[in-house]
This record gives C-alpha cells, structure tokens and sequence, in this order.
C-alpha cells in the first residue's frame, strides 16, 4: 500500500508541473497505463489542485522564478570551472519542453507555498483514503463473516426443523399403527362378541320357535304333541325376519337351518329359498371365499340338485355377477348401508342390483322393492325429481306383484309405503302425504290377524 502512495504521489508532483493540459493528460495516461482507478485518482487531484490555485497552470514552470545570472557566469559554467559546479544550471539558454525535462526542473526548483499546502493536503487525502479503503476491506469481510454465519445458522436450524418434522412423522406413524392394531383387536372382540350374540340369538330362536312346538297348545310357542315338524318349520319360518332384522348372520343361520329342515322332509323348493335368502346374507357381510359363505354356497347346490336345477347348481360356482344370488346380496347390503345412514354408498349398490334385476328378472316383485330402495337412498339425498318416479314405480309394481311375495316378505310392502309418506312430508305435500298414510294405516290393519 505505501509503494502504491509513493507512485501515486511521484505522478501527481510531476502532473502538475506540466504547462500543457494535453501534454498533461497525455503523461498521466503513460503513467498510469491499464490501472483506471489510479489514473481517475490522479485526474481528480490534479483538477483540485489547479482549482485551488485559481490559474489553472502548474504551480513551477520551467525557468520561473530563478535568478538571473551574469553572461560571464554563464561563460564559467559552459567552460566546467568550479564555482560553475556549485551553481543551479540556467534552464533559460536550453529547451525542456518535455515531460521529463519539466520534473528534473520542478524536483530541483524551491515550490511556492500554495503547492506544498496541496501536497500536504493531498498526502493527508491519500493516507485518509487508504484508511477508508482499508477499513472499508475490513468492514466487507466481517459483513460476508456476518453473513456466512448467518446461513450457516439458518441452515442448522432447516436441518433440525426437517429431522423433528422427521421425528414427529415416526411418532405419528407408530401412534397410527398403534391405532390401527388397537382399533383392530376391538373390532375383532366386538365380532366376536357379536359372534357370540348371534349363536345365542339362533339357539333361543330354535329352542322357542321350533323345538317348543310340541308343548301343549296355549304354552309358549306350543302347538300339541301332535303336531308335525313342517308346522313347526313353518310356523319358525314366519318369524325370522321379523326376529332377526338387525342380525343379518343370525338370520343367515337360522334360514340354512330351515333349508336343512326343508330339505330333509322333501320340500326342495322351500329349501332353496331358506338357502337363496341365507346366501344374500353372507355374500353381503362376509367375502365370498368366507368358510361360512362357501358352505352355504354348497347347501344351495344340493337343493338345486334335489329340484332338478342342475344348471343353475353349476353357475353357483361361476364368477357370474349377473345372478340373482348377487343381486340380493347387493339389495341386503344397501338396506344395511340405508339403515346406517350411509345413502350416497347404498345408492352405489342398489343401483347395480337394480340393473342385474331389469336384466335377468325385469317382472319379479323383487325388481319393483329395488326401486323402492333406490328411491329411498335418493330421498335421504334430497335427490327429490330423481326420488319420486323410483318411489312410485317401486310400490305400484310391488302391488301387483304382491300375491305371488312369500308370506314372510309382504312385510315389504309396507315398506314401499312408508317411504311414499316420508317422501311426500319432505316435500310439503299434506294432501297426498294424508293419502298414503290413509293407505298405509289400512294396510298394517289387513297384516293383524
């Protein structure tokens, strides 16, 4: 930095003793060469000096202000004599208009005042300048040292956020597992409890519908000692669905049970619609490789055999899902789903068992109750304009279809019903509200014996 000083200053001292201001500039440039910084240093100066001194001319030129000497003087001094040595040479008989002859003539000519104020002024300029720059060199790097610290704090904190968040992840995944394991072992304790439930329910059921029928007539459930075990069947047979309406599996049981009772005294018929509704049951709760499933899958092949079916007994094991057997699976499954609250899944599967049904049965009364179900889950939609036309076409089909309904499914009927009344109070309707009610009324007072 100090050799930097002493060039800049041996620049400007020799600048400002040149007269012309193109020779001026034309020095600076050879001077200062490739180094812009330097040379807009020295320009700057340069101006300032001039500036001060008012004139702008150099503070020396050459020969001014040198005393005039004699001619023999001159004489001595051209012959080499002695005192001539100790003498300042006389610039005026020589020529020095260039650069360089102007410097030697300023370095060994006395400055005036005003010029050595510039210098100094100039010399304390150039020391305070590189302080500045020093300091302003010292200020960057603890800037960038602030700064690099500063990232590097900011990138610690980023990879102790993302390893917590990491953490936290783990934590939640495991409470999930944890979770799903626990939610799992309830569920399993609860199927098994409602297992359990469902075994007592069908072994009460038997002891109090079937095997009480030969207790004397006005017991409980008794029917004589006389009478036969296809009354008893029959009897037990009418009240299943009435006994079992929230135990879809129980229900299942009791009816294989039945088939096997029908089955045994030679009603084959009978025994396939135990077994049919019994399937549906299964198909809609458990998967169709269940083992209570497959076995009841099996019990509807022998009927079918025993009634001469035996096409149908071999699609039985088909991927067919345009059967019937399906399609009541799917109708049991909405009605649960309906009974859950759940319309929008029920409309899923009732409008698939709709379509099997058109297809395969478009005239059974079973067809028109899948429309009475659709409608139904459409209605607790709100789905009215789509609701209505299901609703009535539900009922009006099962109406006339109502003579060939088993005995223990008419019960349906009344159903279809109930949802007209719900959906004409939903819309306001009082009059035709009053109406279906009227008609429902009549109907449940037929049903009492």
């Amino acid at each position: 930095m100090l050799t930097e000083i002493q060039d800049r200053n041996e620049i400007l001292s020799n600048a400002i003793e040149i007269t012309s201001a193109e020779e001026r500039d034309a020095y600076i440039a050879r001077a200062c060469g490739n180094d812009a910084a330097l040379r807009r240093q020295v320009e700057t100066l340069v101006a300032a000096h001039f500036q001060t001194r008012g004139s702008g001319k150099p503070a020396l030129t050459a020969g001014a202000h040198l005393p005039k000497r004699k001619p023999e003087q001159d004489s001595a001094n051209h012959a080499g004599g002695r005192d001539g040595a100790d003498k300042p040479v006389e610039a005026a008989h020589t020529t020095h208009g260039t650069t360089h002859g102007a410097g030697k003539l300023a370095a060994k000519s006395p400055r005036n005042p005003v010029t050595a104020a510039a210098l100094l002024l100039l010399g304390l300029a150039i020391v305070v300048g590189a302080g500045m720059m020093v300091w302003a060199v010292r200020t960057e790097r603890q800037a960038r040292k602030t700064v690099q610290e500063a990232l590097t704090e900011r990138d610690h904190a980023q990879k102790a956020a993302a390893e917590a968040k990491a953490e936290r992840e783990r934590a939640e995944a495991v409470q999930q597992t944890t979770a799903k394991e626990r939610d799992g072992a309830l569920a399993a304790e609860k199927a098994e409890q409602h297992s359990e439930e469902d075994t007592n329910a069908v072994l009460a059921f038997l002891k109090n519908e079937v095997l009480s029928a030969g207790r004397p007539a006005g017991l409980a459930g008794g029917q004589g000692k006389d009478v036969t075990l296809r009354k008893a069947v029959d009897t037990a047979e009418a009240e299943v669905a009435k006994t079992f309406a929230d135990r879809p599996l129980a229900e299942a049981s009791v009816r294989e049970t039945l088939g096997s009772a029908y089955l045994d005294l030679g009603e084959a018929a009978l025994a396939i619609k135990q077994f049919e509704r019994a399937l549906a049951l299964r198909d809609a709760m458990l998967p169709e490789d269940h083992p209570d499933t497959v076995a009841c899958r099996n019990k509807l092949a022998v009927a079918y055999r025993h009634a001469g079916r035996t096409a149908e007994a071999s699609r039985l094991y088909d991927q067919n899902f345009n059967s019937s057997s399906h399609a009541s699976a799917l109708a049991v499954r909405g009605s649960m789903l309906l009974s859950q609250k759940k319309p929008i899944e029920a409309e899923l599967k009732l409008r698939e068992c709709l379509a099997i049904r058109q297809k395969i049965q478009p005239d059974d009364w079973t067809t028109f109750e899948a429309k009475s179900l659709l409608g139904e889950a459409l209605l607790e939609q709100k789905k009215y304009a789509d609701a209505e036309p299901l609703l009535l076409s539900g009922y009006e089909g099962m109406k006339q279809h109502e003579a060939k309904m088993p005995s223990q499914d008419k019960g349906r009927l009344t159903k279809a019903l109930e949802r007209l009344v719900q959906f004409d109070e939903a819309q306001g309707k009082k009059d035709e509200a009053a109406k279906w009610r009227k008609e429902l009324e009549a109907a449940k007072t037929a049903k009492k014996p």
